[in-house]
């Protein structure tokens, strides 16, 4: 049966084990198949946005097999110290310091706690179910947690995608590319839960 779990990279060692796999999956859709230019390290795929304190993980999982899953970030993170600081993709991306176009957004991306930005969504069977299910959890998450917007970076099916879902995504500029494919980002209000 399917089960989806919430870790943030703070408590994941009562949950290490999912964390790991979700990592394991990530490297073998990003690295492996799709052929990403993505740092691995052994049979994981693991970057700074993983940090510890920081990143929050929805993942479906059967058991202890993960079956698909998305990291989270809240847009008022700072990640590392020094002159080197990270936040978000998006954000970073537009600020020049990681290898993403600099042109992803039209205007300055959101750097509040009320915006979370979820990447690295991945799904072994690439069902339309099994990918529902991780951004109704992470949008639940996100929604308990005060959040009232969620970013998006991803191929520009991944809009098309969230709109069949029910969700309302805006572009935060136009499509771009590099080596790795075409990218868009996107942000959605968080759904309100539904009453039964």
């Amino acid at each position: 049966m399917l089960e989806i779990s919430v870790a943030s990279m703070s408590e994941a060692t009562a949950r290490w084990d999912l964390v790991r796999a979700f990592m394991v999956l990530r490297r073998r859709v990003f690295i492996d198949k799709m052929d990403w230019s993505l740092q691995g390290h052994e049979d994981i795929e693991f970057e700074q946005y993983d940090a510890l304190g920081h990143a929050t993980y929805v993942i479906a999982h059967e058991g202890d097999q993960v079956v698909a899953g998305a990291r989270l970030l809240r847009c008022d993170s700072s990640i590392g110290s020094g002159v080197m600081r990270y936040s978000y993709m998006i954000r970073d991306a537009v600020r020049g310091i990681i290898d993403l176009p600099q042109d992803l957004c039209w205007d300055e991306p959101p750097t509040d706690a009320r915006s979370w930005e979820l990447t690295r969504l991945v799904s072994m069977d690439a069902t339309p179910i099994t990918a529902r299910r991780v951004l109704d959890a992470a949008n639940d998450h996100i929604r308990k947690l005060g959040g009232q917007q969620c970013l998006f970076l991803g191929g520009p099916g991944f809009l098309r995608m969230a709109r069949s879902y029910g969700y309302k995504p805006r572009p935060l500029g136009k499509i771009v590319s590099n080596a790795s494919g075409r990218f868009l980002a996107f942000a959605c209000p968080i759904k309100q839960q539904e009453c039964a």
